[in-house]
């Protein structure tokens, strides 16, 4: 049965202002509106805590009228894993939005709430999120080391000249690699090789020195936890990965998390939140030197593309699109790694915006090491002159440094250019998003019972025949992967009864192991290509009931990643 909200459910409709970047008060405020107003398809829930204190709050989204939310196949997104990438944690607050105000006006969205749920952690750094929206310092990891004291010796950003942001300084050096560009004095660029006697800068991000001996500024990185190698898979200590932490999950958010997901054991796949790139990214391997199943590549191909056709951004892996020079095939202690290759998921990272296909300049790596060229930034500066309200490049202003001595202060507004788009961006980016993620939650598996037939073959004989079915589109066991770890259950038939009837015939609880999706037979079959697995199998029973009077039973369908349904037979 479909349960419709009431007819007057949008007039009183939560509206969200996606015109603009959420505090942390201003996005748990949103969240509970949407929660006291939708309490027939969202239960808000705090996860865990971070360094801080701030609760992690979370949105479970279903229609509670056709069953509860952990009997129906689910799907994970969160947003905000390094604090500066705020637009993430927009797009994933979009979503819970999206999916409870289109409810019963959406078909699509109904239906998926029916029978799919949505658990939605739009911010699960809220520290860092909130030093980076309310301070000068622009901060990737959470809450375990305040920004502002980092590290305890050499450079450490800090707001100089006290204009409420961090940029950068530039400072003359005849050693330097940057000089001022010919096309714009604003703009500072790179040093080219025959450059002499010339005026050339050293860039340095805005800060003080901690015992400076006079000589060359040592810029180190600050410690902090990086929630995406948090996570026990090809993990690595900090000298191996920077931000890993001192073992796996030593970090409050990414442990809250993990414990979350491990606890319901009806999440099929997850949606990770980053920025800036405008990329989707996809698994290429589990682990170092374990190769990715074809079946799991064409698999992640399919859904990847899908997203692609929505959001514009190419379907992309990380080893070999997306990663710095001279690091391993496969990062260390990744969210979407540890998914996939501990538990089977079908996992995406969803790298928003990308500055540089805005201002009109060519791809051509999209984890971006290099120096971008004269033309190239003039492109970017102009974008910024018109997209971002004086806001996206500061001039630059002289200053005392009380180490450096004479230096300028101003450049790039990275926060808001580089890292995040501008606000009247965010709607849009986020809405593209959701559709993305809806559709990918669409994919699950979907246990239906199909059909019922008894038939008395003696009085107060019974045999029971059940067909039960797989609707949706993957298979119960997901992936490959999850084949080969063994570690999700197949489908299940269970016959409950009264202590007034007897089990003649079949076991109580019949196992019917897994069923393939559509998906599996997308391309017509050929002796070459993949079978064609069952999507439906059969469970029998045969009971003795009292002769005379009026029995029912009840049969439950049951898949870990498919769902939990339940029918009632009248005997």
């Amino acid at each position: 049965m479909t349960a419709i909200p009431p007819a007057d459910n949008n007039q009183s409709r939560v509206e969200i202002d996606f015109g603009k970047y959420h505090t942390y008060e201003e996005m748990s405020d949103g969240m509970q509106q949407l929660a006291d107003a939708y309490p027939e398809l969202a239960r808000l829930q705090s996860i865990g805590q971070s360094h801080e204190g701030r609760e992690m709050w979370l949105m479970e989204i279903t229609n509670l009228a056709t069953g509860r939310a952990e009997d129906k196949p689910a799907l994970y997104i969160d947003g905000n894993c390094h604090g500066e990438e705020i637009i993430t944690s927009e797009a994933a607050f979009h979503t819970v939005w999206y999916a409870l105000t289109k409810y019963g006006d959406d078909p699509f969205v109904t239906a998926l709430l029916d029978t799919r749920t949505l658990y939605i952690l739009p911010r699960q750094n809220p520290d860092g999120a909130e030093w980076s929206l309310t301070t000068p310092y622009h901060h990737v990891g959470n809450g375990h080391y305040p920004f502002w004291e980092e590290p305890l010796t050499g450079h450490r950003t800090k707001d100089l000249n006290g204009d409420g942001r961090a940029t950068d300084m530039r400072v003359i050096d005849p050693s330097g690699e940057w000089k001022i560009s010919e096309k714009d004095p604003r703009l500072m660029v790179m040093r080219e090789p025959g450059d002499i006697g010339g005026v050339y800068y050293r860039l340095y991000p805005e800060g003080e020195i901690i015992d400076h001996d006079g000589l060359d500024v040592r810029v180190s990185k600050p410690r902090h936890g990086n929630l995406n190698r948090q996570y026990p898979a090809n993990w690595g200590p900090e000298a191996v990965e920077y931000g890993a932490g001192e073992v796996p999950l030593n970090e409050p958010e990414g442990r809250a998390i993990a414990e979350f997901i491990l606890a319901h054991p009806n999440i099929t796949g997850a949606q990770a939140h980053h920025s800036h790139a405008g990329v989707i990214l996809s698994q290429l391997s589990a682990m170092p030197g374990q190769a990715m199943p074809a079946r799991d590549i064409r698999l992640f191909e399919f859904i990847g593309e899908m997203g692609t056709k929505i959001t514009g951004y190419p379907l992309l892996t990380a080893s070999d699109h997306f990663s710095p020079a001279g690091i391993d095939d496969v990062r260390h202690g990744v969210f979407t790694t540890w998914l996939y290759g501990f538990l089977g998921l079908v996992t995406y990272t969803i790298e928003f915006w990308d500055v540089e296909t805005e201002a009109g300049i060519e791809k051509t790596e999209f984890f971006m090491e290099r120096g971008r060229t004269d033309e190239e930034m003039i492109k970017l500066l102009t974008w910024a002159d018109e997209n971002c309200d004086g806001q996206g490049y500061y001039d630059w202003k002289p200053f005392d440094h009380p180490q450096l001595g004479p230096v300028e202060i101003g450049g790039w507004n990275r926060m808001f250019v580089f890292r995040n788009p501008p606000a009247k961006y965010i709607e849009g980016m986020a809405e593209k998003g959701t559709l993305f993620a809806l559709r990918h939650a669409a994919c699950s598996p979907l246990i239906r019972i199909q059909e019922i037939e008894t038939k008395q073959v003696a009085p107060g004989l019974i045999n029971i025949t059940v067909v039960i079915g797989n609707e949706g589109c993957l298979s119960t066991n997901l992936t490959e992967k999850a084949l080969q770890l063994k570690n999700i259950d197949g489908v299940s038939a269970t016959l409950e009864f009264s202590d007034d009837v007897e089990l003649i015939m079949g076991s109580v609880k019949q196992d019917l192991d897994h069923l393939a999706g559509y998906w599996e037979r997308r391309d017509p079959w050929n002796a070459w290509g993949p079978p064609w697995n069952d999507t439906r199998r059969k469970a029998e029973w045969q009971v003795r009931v009292p002769v005379g009077q009026q029995t029912s039973l009840q049969v439950i369908a049951s898949a870990p990643k498919g769902g939990t349904v339940r029918q009632e037979v009248t005997l």
